[in-house]
């Protein structure tokens, strides 16, 4: 898929996003917001375009997105990982195509590497710290930005739709 194509398919899912969390409401929701004053601002195309993707898939997507991204968080500790069952056990939960493209990136993971059974809530966390102030309220998630975690979820998020160079 090209890029163009991967970034209208983020943008739509996000605005889709949006919509379901009453972000973005439809034109009938806006004028009855409007007419009792309580119309919310709607995230700018450019604001929606950051999001990142997580929020909008099923549950066993995020979930393994979520593994991803605390595993590219901790790829230097992964790296230095000698027990060949555990990283098995990690290939196993995101794919071994996914495990060696994430095995591929350069160094600049600085988290400490989560057992398996926890390295899915590890990355929630940092996902959640990464969310954007306006989705973050809606989602009841804080509003401070982990810079790092989002460097985090974007880089897993490319691994996971197949840009990851």
């Amino acid at each position: 898929m090209s890029a163009p194509a991967l970034g209208r398919r983020r943008l739509a899912a996000s605005a889709k996003l949006a919509r379901r969390l009453d972000l973005a409401p439809d034109r009938a929701a806006r004028f009855r917001l409007r007419s009792i004053g309580a119309l919310p601002p709607a995230p700018s195309f450019a604001e929606l375009c950051r999001w990142p993707g997580w929020p909008s898939h099923a549950a066993d997507t995020q979930t393994r997105i979520l593994t991803l991204v605390g595993l590219v968080a901790a790829r230097d500790a992964l790296s230095d990982e000698i027990d060949g069952m555990r990283l098995r056990s990690y290939a196993e939960l995101v794919g071994e195509e996914m495990f060696e493209q994430l095995l591929a990136l350069p160094p600049g993971g600085d988290r400490r590497l989560a057992p398996p059974a926890g390295i899915a809530a590890q990355g929630r966390r940092l996902a959640e710290g990464a969310l954007p102030p306006t989705l973050a309220e809606r989602l009841g998630h804080d509003a401070a930005i982990d810079t790092a975690a989002v460097r985090f979820v974007a880089e897993a998020e490319a691994i996971f739709v197949g840009e990851a160079q």
